[in-house]
């Protein structure tokens, strides 16, 4: 390709050359002004060509031949420079080819310009150029798209963040109004709050460990009042949220079953001989407190057989 462009260039000093050898030095205002606007034409595409301006070139020369139709020199350099930017417009539009099959989107673009610096009319070069315009826009846009969904999973982290710190906030609050409330003896309260912790946060041994502490309050206050029931409940309870519970507390515990199982016991010898069948009752609950007493199963197993006969009698 350069070896060509040479070569053509050669053929242009060869006739320059010759042009000049027969030109006489000619008196600048004796030339008709129709010569004077030839000459500066003929500056105008040299320079053009030294500047690599072919298109320029080429058409000043155009207009030379238009002007002088018979002037050998114009039709030789028109053959010479179509020529030429013909093989330009070969090269860069290949280049532009390759350039669009790698997604070179910028290369191409130079690619194509350079042929329409050659031949503003080129509809292959337009046309292309039109291609990669929709090309960087559809690209601008996907990396607006992409960006755009990018800044919406952020925001959504964010939203999720804050509103676990929220979720996080709330659970705090209630196990410090939980406490709150332990301090103030209002055990139930508290009971009822750290609760409402603890669901989200269920492996906190603080909250547990003011659990165990209220329900052995509650325990104690229903002891002194008499109501084993609860009280025991309550122990129980307490002993749920702690694995080291003190054999003291465990003993208190079967303390009061005993203490229960003892009254429910004494209570159906009291009305077994006018109601049999709620001392049964009665001692049945008392076995559920205290099962290794050997004493209330006894009562209780001879009570069922006396109601069995009973029930037989009647019959």
């Amino acid at each position: 390709m350069i070896r060509s462009d040479y070569f053509f260039l050669t053929i242009i000093l060869i006739l320059l050359l010759i042009g000049c050898t027969n030109n006489k030095p000619i008196n600048q205002s004796s030339v008709p002004v129709e010569q004077i606007n030839i000459n500066h034409r003929i500056a105008v595409a040299h320079a053009a060509f030294k500047s690599q301006d072919f298109y320029e070139a080429l058409t000043q020369w155009k207009i030379l031949n238009t002007i002088d139709p018979e002037n050998a020199e114009y039709k030789n350099r028109m053959r010479v420079l179509d020529a030429l930017i013909k093989r330009r417009i070969k090269l860069h539009i290949n280049n532009g080819k390759d350039a669009l099959t790698q997604n070179k989107l910028i290369s191409a673009e130079m690619a194509f310009l350079k042929v329409l610096a050659l031949n503003p009319e080129h509809k292959f070069a337009l046309k292309k150029l039109q291609e990669i315009d929709i090309k960087r826009s559809e690209s601008i846009q996907k990396r607006k798209t992409a960006k755009l969904i990018e800044r919406k999973k952020l925001q959504s982290l964010q939203v999720q963040e804050e509103s676990h710190q929220d979720e996080n906030s709330q659970e705090s609050a209630y196990l410090q109004m939980g406490i709150e409330y332990f301090n103030q003896k209002d055990w139930n309260s508290s009971i009822r709050e750290i609760n409402k912790y603890l669901s989200g946060n269920p492996t906190d041994k603080t909250a547990k460990n003011y659990l165990f502490k209220a329900h052995i309050k509650l325990s104690e206050l229903f002891e002194k009042r008499g109501h084993y029931e609860p009280a025991i409940q309550h122990m129980e309870d307490a002993f749920t949220y702690v694995t080291d519970a003190k054999p003291k507390q465990r003993a208190k515990l079967k303390y009061l079953q005993q203490k229960l199982a003892s009254d429910y016991y004494i209570d159906g010898v009291k009305i077994y001989r006018d109601n049999i069948s709620q001392a049964i009752s009665l001692w049945q609950r008392a076995l559920k407190y205290d099962p290794e007493n050997k004493n209330i199963q006894t009562r209780l197993n001879n009570a069922l057989e006396i109601q069995n006969k009973l029930k037989e009698i009647k019959k």
